[in-house]
């Protein structure tokens, strides 16, 4: 029988297993990490202010705010490598913030480009006030600070907002039926697809052969006399 006084100590040094295990696990972050979690804040803080500033000048000039022509513009703003990446960061942590729309360029030479149309929400009108920039800019660092709070990993970093993209029928059919094509055009079209459906035939591996050689000849002998006949009574 243990003695009350060892069964004491027993059940101390399990009160302090049970504690020491319960305990939250402890994620410890070291300098560079801190380093780098800083300088993503604040490059994605510069970028609003930039990038707020852009579009007003543009909207006071009627002119659109699309992103191949304002990224140089928002490097030399910032002093930083900006990409398309950091404003989708912007719109996953303040989606209010900016509305994006994917458009479509066509060059002298006749080529397609996507490219994307940036301005403020909906909620938001130009030109902004003190105010309204006040308070997108403690929007936008509220949703920073609360993101790194609720994700205290060392390799924490905010994610990207998916970007909208032009509808591209991937199906030629499906297209076809769409488009509105002048009936020449139309039967060329088919005229191209018996003629590829006929080399997609002639491709196919030919049948096995059935039967012996004495048998396909008999058959083929058969056949032939039946078309003879025939022949003769036409």
């Amino acid at each position: 029988m243990i003695p009350p006084i060892e069964q004491s100590s027993k059940t101390q040094d399990d009160n302090k297993h049970h504690i020491s295990s319960d305990a939250p696990f402890k994620t410890y972050v070291f300098l560079a990490d801190k380093q780098r979690i800083e300088d993503e804040k604040l490059i994605i803080t510069s970028v609003r202010k930039a990038l707020d500033i852009v579009i007003t000048d543009r909207v006071a000039r009627n002119q659109p705010t699309l992103y191949h022509q304002t990224e140089a513009i928002l490097r030399n703003m910032t002093g930083r490598n900006i990409k398309i990446s950091h404003i989708c960061k912007i719109m996953y942590l303040a989606p209010r913030l900016y509305s994006v729309e994917a458009k479509e360029l066509r060059t002298y030479g006749g080529k397609i480009n996507e490219d994307f149309l940036i301005e403020f929400g909906k909620e938001w009108r130009v030109p902004l006030v003190g105010k309204d920039l006040q308070l997108r800019a403690d929007m936008l660092r509220e949703a920073v600070d609360r993101y790194f709070n609720e994700h205290p990993e060392h390799d924490a970093t905010v994610p990207e907002a998916p970007l909208p993209r032009l509808r591209t029928v991937v199906n030629k059919d499906e297209w076809e039926k769409q488009a509105n094509l002048p009936q020449g055009i139309k039967k060329l079209l088919e005229a191209h697809k018996a003629v590829k459906q006929e080399r997609i035939e002639q491709q196919k591996p030919k049948p096995t052969p059935q039967g012996s050689v004495k048998e396909r000849f008999e058959a083929l002998r058969a056949r032939v006399s039946v078309d003879d006949n025939v022949s003769f009574i036409n």
